[in-house]
């Protein structure tokens, strides 16, 4: 016995052309229909205002369901880049336009060892000393990794150079790459 097909929404789906109006909605708009979902109204009332209002026909309560989890997980994801740009914002102020990612990651993680001591969360504590050992663990793999290249391009610059012993022009052109090689796999 075969599995049942999922059903797919197109392009054009009700639900889909929901979500898209949703986006363009004012904030005041968005405000009435979050109310509105939450309210004692029954599913098929607020599907008919969706239709009169919106243009929308939603057919089905699990379509209102599945939009109403949307716009929640919508609100959330807002939330969260509104709060991101606020933090970027504070931090160039703080520290202004020119700090790495590095950096940051380095003031975070200082950061988060004092706040553990100073309110003895230690279960804090040992999660920002995981994330410590975990940058440092990557910052020595890439270290291995670049003293690996670094070994087997010698390696074979070695073998290069024998073969280039003649020829000055060859040998000077060598020299430079060799040059470029060690500076780039520092």
């Amino acid at each position: 016995m075969s599995a049942p097909k999922k059903l797919r929404a197109g392009p054009e789906s009700e639900l889909t052309k929901l979500k898209a109006k949703w986006r363009g909605l004012s904030d005041d708009a968005r405000s009435f229909w979050s109310e509105l979902f939450v309210s004692d109204i029954s599913q098929a009332d607020i599907r008919s205002q969706l239709l009169k209002k919106l243009q929308v026909n939603l057919r089905f309560d699990k379509q209102l369901n599945a939009f109403r989890q949307w716009a929640e997980m919508q609100a959330i994801l807002d939330l969260e880049a509104e709060q991101q740009a606020n933090d970027e914002e504070r931090i160039r102020e703080e520290f202004g336009e020119d700090w790495t990612l590095d950096q940051i990651r380095e003031e975070v993680i200082k950061r988060s060892y004092k706040r553990a001591i100073a309110t003895g969360d230690w279960t804090s504590g040992r999660k920002t000393i995981v994330q410590d050992l975990n940058v440092k663990k990557i910052a020595l793999d890439e270290n291995k990794f670049k003293e690996g290249l670094r070994t087997k391009l010698e390696s074979g610059l070695a073998s290069l150079a024998e073969h280039i012993k003649g020829s000055a022009a060859a040998q000077a052109a060598f020299e430079a790459f060799e040059k470029t090689i060690a500076e780039s796999t520092k």
